[in-house]
C-alpha cells in the first residue's frame, strides 16, 4: 500500500530531492600507469549494506555509464584491472583502478542502489601524463610543502669543480643553485647545495617549503667540461588527499593536526576552503577565530612535536567543507606551508519534497489509500519506472489489498507518510537492482 501512496505522491509532488549520505574524494589524482583506490562512504544501515553498490563515468548529457558495480558487472574498459570491494562493517567501499591512461580522465560517481537516483557523490579523477624519464633518473616524492634532498654523486677527477643543479624548463636547463654562491630568485631562502666530505664525493641540494611549481625534472652536474659527471632527478610533489570526516548535524568534529617537529615553534592555523585557492582561517595560535565559529570552537595547545587538535562543536550544514591545517609565520596558508586536509560531510539525515502544489492535504492520501483498497479487481497494479545500471526498464508489482479487520491506528503527517513512501520505495527499488544485470548504456 506505501508503494501506492507514493505512486499518487510522485503524481503531485512532480520532483524529490534527497541530500544524499553518500560521500567519497571530490578530486582524485595519479599518473599515468598508476593506481589509484577510491574509498566511498555511506551510512552502515541494514539496507545500505545490502544494496548494490556502484561506480560509473558522467556522460555529456547527464546520464552515468556504469563501468563496475558489486552485482558482479565489470565494463570491458575496466576489465583485469579494476575491482569493486564492499566493507559492510564500517559502510565503506572501495574501487580500485589499475594501469590508469589519460582517458580514465572525466567526472564520475560512486553511490548506492540505482544510477539515477542520487543517492551518490560526484569524483572527479585527473590522470596526468607520466615522465618521460631516462634509465638513471632518481624519482622524489614528497608531499606540498615538505623538504626534500637530492642526492648528486660525482667522480675524484671532479671533487674540486663546480657543482651544480638546473632545472629542466621547456627545451632548455635553467640554473637553480651552484656551489659559487648563485641561487634561482625562485628558491630564494628555501634551498641549499652541501658538498660532503672528500671520500664522499657527494654533494647534496635541499629544498625546504615545496611548492606544486617545484615538481619537475632536475640535472645535477659536478663540472662543466666534457668529463663532467651529470645525474637526472624527478620531483613529483603531491597534494595532500584529504581525509573523509562524515558528522551529524549539531554534533561536533575534531580534526587532528600533526605536521612535523620541524614546525613546532611555528604558527599554526585551520582553515577553510572557499572559492578557487582562497582559505579562510578559521582559527589560529596568533588569537584569530572566524565570527561563525565564535562560541563554538576550541583550539587545543600543541604538544611539543607540534601537532594540537581543533574541536569545532554544535556543527551547521554550512560547516561542510574542505579544511586544511597547516604552520606559517603570518597564521595563514602561504605557498610552500606544510598542511593537512579534510573533506568535512555534515549528515542532515532527512528527506527533503519540493512541492509545487499548495494544496495538498492529508485527504489526498487518504483518499487514495481509500482508491487502492476499494479497487474492484480486489488488487492493484502498480507499475515502477526504475533505470538498472542505465538501463531504462519497467517492473510491474502487484499488491493484494483484501481488507483485514484491524484496530484503528493513529493517523501519520503527510510528511511522514511522504518519508516512509519513500524508504519503502529505495528498499524496493535495490531489490530490484540487485536483480537486474548491469549494462553499460547511459542512465
Amino acid at each position: 500500500m506505501l508503494l501506492f501512496v507514493l505512486t499518487c505522491l510522485l503524481a503531485v509532488f512532480p520532483a524529490i530531492s534527497t541530500k544524499s549520505p553518500i560521500f567519497g574524494p571530490e578530486e582524485v589524482n595519479s599518473v599515468e600507469g598508476n593506481s589509484v583506490s577510491i574509498t566511498c562512504y555511506y551510512p552502515p544501515t541494514s539496507v545500505n549494506r545490502h544494496t548494490r553498490k556502484y561506480w560509473c563515468r558522467q556522460g555529456a548529457r547527464g546520464g552515468c555509464i556504469t563501468l563496475i558495480s558489486s552485482e558482479g558487472y565489470v565494463s570491458s574498459k575496466y576489465a583485469g584491472r579494476a575491482n569493486l570491494t564492499n566493507f559492510p562493517e564500517n559502510g565503506t567501499f572501495v574501487v580500485n583502478i589499475a594501469q590508469l591512461s589519460q582517458d580514465d580522465s572525466g567526472r564520475y560517481k560512486c553511490g548506492l542502489g540505482i544510477n539515477s537516483r542520487g543517492l551518490s557523490f560526484d569524483v572527479s579523477l585527473e590522470v596526468s601524463q607520466g615522465p618521460g624519464l631516462l634509465n638513471d633518473t632518481k624519482v622524489y616524492t614528497v608531499d606540498l610543502g615538505r623538504t626534500v634532498t637530492i642526492n648528486c654523486p660525482f667522480k675524484t677527477e671532479n671533487a674540486q669543480k663546480r657543482k651544480s643543479l638546473y632545472k629542466q624548463i621547456g627545451l632548455y636547463p635553467v640554473l637553480v643553485i651552484d656551489s659559487s654562491g648563485y641561487v634561482n630568485p625562485n628558491y630564494t631562502g628555501r634551498i641549499r647545495l652541501d658538498i660532503q666530505g672528500t671520500g664522499q664525493l657527494l654533494f647534496s641540494v635541499v629544498i625546504n617549503q615545496l611548492r606544486l611549481s617545484d615538481a619537475g625534472q632536475y640535472l645535477c652536474q659536478a663540472g662543466d667540461d666534457s668529463n663532467s659527471n651529470k645525474k637526472n632527478a624527478d620531483l613529483q610533489v603531491l597534494k595532500p588527499e584529504p581525509e573523509l570526516v562524515y558528522e551529524d548535524l549539531r554534533g561536533s568534529v575534531t580534526f587532528h593536526c600533526a605536521l612535523g617537529p620541524e614546525v613546532a615553534n611555528v604558527a599554526k592555523f585551520l582553515c577553510r576552503q572557499s572559492s578557487g585557492e582562497n582559505c579562510d582561517v578559521v582559527v589560529n595560535t596568533l588569537g584569530k577565530r572566524a565570527p561563525a565559529f565564535e562560541g563554538r570552537i576550541l583550539l587545543n595547545p600543541q604538544d611539543k612535536d607540534g601537532s594540537f587538535s581543533v574541536v569545532i562543536t554544535g556543527l551547521r550544514k554550512e560547516d561542510a567543507g574542505r579544511y586544511l591545517c597547516g604552520a606559517h609565520s603570518d597564521g595563514q596558508l602561504q605557498e610552500g606551508s606544510p598542511i593537512q586536509a579534510w573533506q568535512l560531510f555534515v549528515n542532515e539525515d532527512r528527506v527533503s519534497i519540493r512541492s509545487y502544489r499548495t494544496d495538498i492535504s492529508m485527504s489526498d492520501f487518504e483518499n487514495s489509500r481509500e482508491f487502492g483498497a476499494n479497487d474492484n479487481m480486489g488488487a492493484s497494479s502498480i507499475t515502477q519506472e526504475t533505470s538498472l545500471g542505465g538501463k531504462e526498464e519497467f517492473v510491474a508489482t502487484t499488491e493484494s489489498t483484501t481488507e483485514t479487520k484491524e484496530p484503528k491506528k493513529a493517523k501519520r503527517s503527510s510528511k511522514e507518510e511522504a518519508e516512509m513512501a519513500y524508504k519503502d520505495f529505495l528498499l524496493q527499488s535495490s531489490t530490484v537492482a540487485a536483480e537486474a544485470q548491469d549494462g553499460p548504456q547511459e542512465a
